[in-house]
C-alpha cells in the first residue's frame, strides 16, 4: 500500500508541474512564454564589436545586447534570467522556427523575403551598406571600384551579391561564417574589402583604427528589426512598445553613445515606429510584467524555497548575474553594459 501512495503522490507532483504556471507551448506568444517562465533565450551575434560581443572575460556587451535586455525587462524578465545564444546570418530563421531562441536581436535587416519565415518588431535602428578596406587602400572609393577584386561577406547574408549585381559584375565573392573571419582575411591581404552594414564595420574600425577604415559612402538602407516566430502579433506589439519606451526614455541614445559612439560612426535619428499609438493594443507588456512580479512575490512569501536556481532564495539580488550550465548563476564580471546568462552554446 505504501508504494501505491508514494506512486500516486509522485504522479500528482508531475502533473502539477506540467500544468503549472511555468509550462508553455511552442505556439504560445512571446508574451505568454516570458510571463509563464520568467526566462528568455535570446539570439545575438557573439562577434560584432559595439553591437553584440562575447568578450574574453565572459560578458555580453553592445548596443544589441542593451536593446535585448531592455525588451526582456519590459516583458517581465530580468537580465539574470536571459540565456544568450549565438546566432549567425545563416541560422537566424531556423533558430526562431525551431524554437532554439525566443527572439533574435542580431543586426537583423527587415526584408520581404525574411518576413515570409519570421515576424519582425521594430525597426529599432537604421543603417546602410558600406565597405571596409585596409587604411592603405586609397584606390577603393566605392563599390564600383571592386571589379577584379576579392570582396568578402558572411554565409547567409546578401550584401556581397548586391555589390556584384548592381555595381561590379566582375568582383570575386568570398564567404566566411563570421565577419571577424572576413576582417582577419582583409588584414592578411587575402581579400580586398569586406561589405555589410556600416555600423557593423565601424566596430572593427574602432578596434584597429591604424589598419582599417570605412569607405564612408553607404549605398543602401537597412532597417534592423527584432525577429520573432511567424504570426506572433501579440509579441510584435509588445516588443514594439518596448522599443518605443527605450527610445523615449533616453536609454536608446545612451547605449548608442556608449557602444557605437567611440567608433566615430555618425549616429542616426531614432527610427519611426511602424504603428501609431492609436493602433496599439491594450497593455500586453504591463500585464506580463505584473504577472511575473506577482508570481515572484508569492515565491518569496512561501519562504524563498521556490525559484529558478539553488541560490534564488531570499531578497532579490542586483541585476547582472549570468546563467551557466544547469541553471546555476554566477556573478557577472564588473563593468560593461548589463548582461544576462550564457549557456555557452553556439547556434550554428
Amino acid at each position: 500500500m505504501r508504494w501505491r501512495t508514494l506512486f500516486g503522490s509522485a504522479l500528482l507532483l508531475v502533473t502539477a508541474a506540467a500544468c503549472g504556471p511555468g509550462s508553455v507551448s511552442p505556439t504560445d506568444s512571446l508574451v505568454t512564454r516570458a510571463s509563464a517562465t520568467d526566462h528568455l533565450t535570446i539570439g545575438i551575434r557573439f562577434d560584432a564589436p559595439g553591437l553584440s560581443e562575447h568578450t574574453i572575460d565572459g560578458r555580453f556587451a553592445g548596443f544589441d545586447v542593451d536593446v535585448a535586455t531592455f525588451v526582456a525587462s519590459e516583458l517581465g524578465v530580468s537580465a539574470k534570467d536571459i540565456t544568450w545564444r549565438e546566432t549567425t546570418s545563416a541560422t537566424r530563421e531556423t533558430d526562431l522556427t525551431s524554437g532554439a531562441v525566443d527572439l533574435v536581436v542580431a543586426t537583423y535587416s527587415i526584408t520581404d523575403k525574411r518576413k515570409q519565415l519570421v515576424s519582425f518588431a521594430g525597426p529599432y535602428f537604421t543603417t546602410g551598406q558600406d565597405l571596409l578596406v585596409r587604411r592603405t587602400s586609397a584606390d577603393i572609393a566605392g563599390p564600383e571600384a571592386l571589379n577584379g577584386r576579392r570582396l568578402c561577406s558572411v554565409t547567409g547574408s546578401t550584401p556581397a551579391q548586391q555589390v556584384k549585381d548592381k555595381f561590379a559584375q566582375a568582383v570575386q565573392l568570398v564567404e566566411y561564417p563570421r565577419y571577424s573571419d572576413c576582417v582577419t582575411a582583409l588584414l592578411a591581404g587575402q581579400i580586398d574589402a569586406v561589405t555589410t552594414d556600416a555600423v557593423i564595420l565601424a566596430g572593427y574600425v574602432a578596434r584597429d583604427p591604424e589598419l582599417l577604415k570605412l569607405v564612408g559612402k553607404p549605398f543602401s538602407k537597412e532597417d534592423y528589426g527584432i525577429g520573432l516566430r511567424k504570426g506572433d502579433s501579440q509579441g510584435v506589439s509588445a516588443v514594439d512598445d518596448a522599443i518605443r519606451k527605450m527610445i523615449s526614455s533616453g536609454e536608446w541614445l545612451r547605449s548608442l553613445n556608449a557602444n557605437i559612439g567611440p567608433s566615430g560612426y555618425q549616429l542616426p535619428a531614432p527610427p519611426r515606429s511602424r504603428r501609431s499609438e492609436a493602433a496599439r493594443p491594450a497593455g500586453p507588456v504591463r500585464a506580463a510584467r505584473g504577472r511575473s512580479r506577482a508570481r515572484r512575490a508569492r515565491h518569496r512569501g512561501a519562504g524563498g524555497a521556490a525559484g529558478h536556481g539553488e541560490d534564488d532564495a531570499g531578497p532579490a539580488r542586483p541585476r547582472g548575474g549570468e546563467r551557466g550550465p544547469g541553471g546555476r548563476r554566477r556573478a557577472a564580471a564588473a563593468g560593461g553594459p548589463r548582461s544576462g546568462g550564457a549557456d555557452g552554446r553556439a547556434a550554428g
